[in-house]
């Protein structure tokens, strides 16, 4: 008896083939020792893998029962999608990247403390357990995250929320003081550059403790460490629902100072009327209070955790304590903050209390932890009435905003240091898209769950495949519609855009590392409209190159004749434009060294005006080019932007660079522009020359800023894979499974689709399959999980004909409506790969 395939490693639904044994039968054991397969060994044998991951055995007995030879193959696999469009598969690709990436990016990523080495993905605990949604996914060491902040809880229950690293110069800083009122901030002993820190204004910090203990427990699978930990979420909601800095009597639910929804500032107004000064505290005595919803749908969403864990380890009674509590603040919160669309913001203690926001309708402002709610078993219908206002938001707001996912919608006027349309004042993240995304899913609004998905995807094409998480909830506007006028360089044009040599002309600067690729004839980059030389059609002649080096011109003059309020150049730069010995010459120049050239604007009237050309203040190196913000963070303050990025024969990344020139005299005729090199190792080239009749403006970045980017690419990815490909871990470590795929609407014909938590090795992978002109879906689904629910989305306006499980016609079966979808929804038994075969027809079909 043997394998036939060439391999010794499968993952789960691949086919292993076997090799005649002889009289008898074979049989096949999973990583837990469980049998999945028992076929006849006189014949080739070949079945699908399914059951744990592991090591599988083969056992061949012959007639009698008695083992006589047996073989071994290891089972793994990974998180991942693969489908025929080849779309939802990269968008998971780059949620991958850009979680991991975030988190590399210089982020702690370990903390030792009293001989105990600790692991998480961002200081802050909450944004910890926000990504956590993706992560656990990859990770297989999760446990420790959650312990640092059990291991360091205070004495009355509080959770710290961040452990601050200090500068090693810093001895202390003003938080170090603010926060030492109410014990919000100590020193780590034995960490002289760390602090235990809570922002005294958050009341969300234990909920999300609790959250990430249940969702760390589910992907690790470890009931006695669950357990050992239970205690410390009781303590949390016992001070969260006590502590007079947390709880309010007068509406016995969750209360705060009046921030911008989960986030740690507080209003201006706030600060001055309260003792505290600061945007980051409250005081008992002078804050004036308000209930925020999302601390109380987030608390109430952790108790039933609770409950659930509670429940796993054998503590009924107090079980339902927790879900009693979760009932009851609900009842609260939707009897004070529900509208009939959505929660309110903020509903203060004190009604009398009256804030200088501006013309801000705050009554109508929908916030992030909306999106939030739809996760958090609120009753369908809030769901439906929030998924609803959204759309609506989609349908009234900016034509800039790239899309409706605002983290507080509309923004405030005034009362916050923050500008409108930006951050958490009216910018929109990867936060509300994925969590609105996935309720979206779990609500009957499955299409509008896959447009949310398509337009993330779409989003992260313009960021080279990276999901920034916060953008511009809307874009400057205008002074009007610029008109430009593009000048011809063909007759002073010297260098060729290819590497290649040539005695004819000069070829670019670095060889094969060129521009080859820049697009010419009209072009429009950053909203500027530029005319490139196609260098086939102007003897290889396609850029102005001024340089003191051989086959350049030392000096150039080009013709204008004309007005302009702003002149573009688009041009770029090679050689070691940094550290110039000579800049002497120009020492009243700020950063002298990165002098690269000199233009002169000679006017009709005889007055002239020079500009000297900088490194990183009016251009930069072609090779290389960095994007102008990086993480939302601006890289290029000056009147310059990267124009084109694309790759040549070597190298993925070249580009050129936008200058506007603001022109002092716009009223005076531009009689010519002069072009002058320096005397050092550069060459600077001009590709496009343009005349504005408006002032320098370069379109705005879509970036916002503030915020890891792994948070939200957390809740895209259990978005993507809980809600879309539908796999839901309904224990823990995939023990038992809901298999909820939705691809019936989606153009993906072919799929397959694993989820994996590599810290307990459950997983679930399946097939599916939509022939469309058959009308026939088909499934084979695999998992370490002894019992599993299918609900599947039927297509649009179709009804079942009939179902075969395991090649058997059934009719076990339950059609379920939701909101106009309708699911089939099917038990699957055992730990054998379960095929289903569902042929359905027109809703007018009655023949079942």
């Amino acid at each position: 008896m043997k394998i036939k395939n060439e391999d010794n490693s499968f993952r789960p639904l691949e086919t292993v083939e076997i090799s005649k044994a002889g009289p008898g039968s074979i049989s096949v054991f999973d990583g837990e020792g469980r049998q999945y397969v028992e076929s006849n060994a006189e014949n080739e044998t070949n079945f699908k893998i399914s059951g744990s991951l592991g090591t599988h055995i083969v056992f061949y007995q012959d007639e009698d029962g008695q083992i006589q030879d047996k073989l071994s193959f290891e089972v793994d696999c990974e998180t991942e999608i693969k489908e025929d469009t080849g779309k939802y598969q990269e968008l998971l690709n780059r949620l991958y990247d850009t979680l991991f990436q975030d988190w590399t990016k210089g982020y702690t990523k370990f903390l030792r403390i009293k001989e105990k080495q600790y692991k998480f993905y961002v200081t802050w605990l909450r944004d910890h357990v926000h990504a956590l949604k993706g992560m656990r996914y990859w990770d297989d060491d999760i446990k420790s995250g959650i312990e640092l902040y059990a291991d360091s809880q205070r004495e009355d229950g509080m959770i710290w929320d961040k452990c601050k690293q200090m500068c090693h110069s810093e001895k202390q800083t003003w938080r170090d003081i603010e926060f030492e009122k109410g014990d919000f901030v100590r020193k780590i002993p034995g960490n002289p550059t760390r602090r235990w820190m809570r922002i005294p204004i958050e009341n969300d910090v234990e909920y999300l403790f609790i959250e990430g203990l249940y969702r760390t427990w589910k992907a690790c699978g470890d009931d006695q460490w669950m357990e050992n930990l239970l205690d410390n979420a009781i303590q949390a909601v016992n001070y969260s629902t006590s502590d007079i800095y947390r709880w309010s009597e007068k509406y016995q639910l969750l209360k705060r100072g009046y921030t911008i929804d989960t986030w740690d500032f507080q209003s201006e107004d706030d600060v001055q009327k309260s003792s505290t000064k600061t945007v980051m505290r409250v005081d008992p005595e002078t804050t004036e209070f308000n209930i925020f919803y999302g601390d109380n749908t987030g608390m109430a969403q952790s108790c039933r955790y609770l409950a659930e864990m509670l429940r796993g380890a054998g503590r009924n009674e107090e079980a339902q304590e927790y879900e009693d509590l979760a009932e009851n603040l609900l009842q609260r919160l939707n009897d004070l903050s529900w509208n009939g669309n959505f929660y309110t913001h903020m509903v203060p203690e004190n009604s009398d209390v009256k804030r200088d926001l501006g013309d801000t309708p705050t009554e109508k402002q929908v916030t992030l932890s909306n999106a939030y709610s739809l996760n958090r078993s609120i009753d369908h219908e809030k769901c439906v009435e929030i998924i609803k206002t959204y759309q609506q938001i989609r349908n009234e707001m900016p034509d800039s905003s790239p899309g409706e996912w605002y983290n507080c919608y509309p923004p405030f006027e005034k009362g916050f240091n923050f500008d409108k349309w930006e951050y958490m004042n009216g910018g929109v993240s990867t936060i509300t898209a994925g969590e609105l995304a996935r309720g979206s899913f779990a609500h009957g609004f499955e299409e509008y769950g896959v447009d949310i998905l398509q337009r993330i995807f779409d989003l992260s094409e313009e960021f080279g495949g990276y999901l920034h998480i916060c953008y511009k909830g809307k874009l400057p506007e205008t002074n009007g519609q610029a008109n430009f006028k593009c000048i011809d360089i063909d007759k002073v044009a010297n260098v060729d855009l290819y590497g290649d040599k040539s005695e004819e002309v000069t070829g670019w600067a670095g060889g094969k590392n060129d521009l080859c690729n820049l697009p010419t004839g009209k072009q429009n980059f950053k909203g500027i409209d530029f005319k490139i030389i196609d260098p086939s059609l102007n003897n290889r002649q396609a850029v102005l190159g001024i340089s003191r080096k051989e086959g350049y011109k030392d000096e150039e003059i080009l013709e204008i004749n004309d007005k302009a309020e702003t002149v573009y150049f688009l041009h770029t730069a090679s050689g070691d434009l940094s550290g110039w010995q000579n800049s002497t010459l120009y020492s009243g120049l700020k950063n002298p060294q990165e002098l690269v050239g000199e233009i002169t604007f000679s006017y009709k009237d005889g007055t002239e005006k020079t500009q000297y050309i900088q490194n990183h203040e009016q251009i930069e190196s072609y090779f290389l080019p960095a994007p102008d913000k990086v993480n939302g963070d601006k890289r290029r303050s000056g009147p310059y932007r990267i124009a084109w990025q694309g790759s040549n024969r070597l190298f993925e990344n070249v580009g050129v660079f936008a200058y506007g020139w603001s022109n002092p005299y716009p009223e005076k005729q531009i009689e010519k522009i002069k072009f002058k090199s320096v005397d050092r190792d550069v060459k600077w080239f001009i590709a496009g020359i343009t005349l504005s009749d408006e002032k320098v403006n370069f379109p705005e970045s879509k970036l916002s800023f503030g915020i890891p980017d792994m948070w939200g690419a957390g809740a895209l990815t259990y978005s993507l894979l809980e809600g879309l490909a539908g796999i839901i871990d309904d224990k823990k470590g995939f023990e038992k499974a809901k298999i909820r795929p939705r691809w019936s609407i989606t153009e993906s014909k072919e799929v397959t689709a694993c989820a994996k938590y590599p810290a307990s090795n459950g997983y679930v992978r399946y097939y599916f399959n939509n022939d469309v002109d058959n009308k026939k879906i088909q499934m084979w689904i695999s998992g370490n999980a002894k019992t599993m629910e299918a609900d599947i989305l039927l297509p649009n306006n179709t009804n079942v004909k009939y179902i075969k499980l395991d090649n058997k016609k059934t009719s076990k079966y339950k059609i379920k409506t939701f909101e106009g979808s309708k699911y089939l929804k099917i038990d699957l038994e055992g730990i054998k790969v379960h095929h289903l075969e569902i042929s359905y027809a027109k809703d007018d079909f009655i023949e079942q």
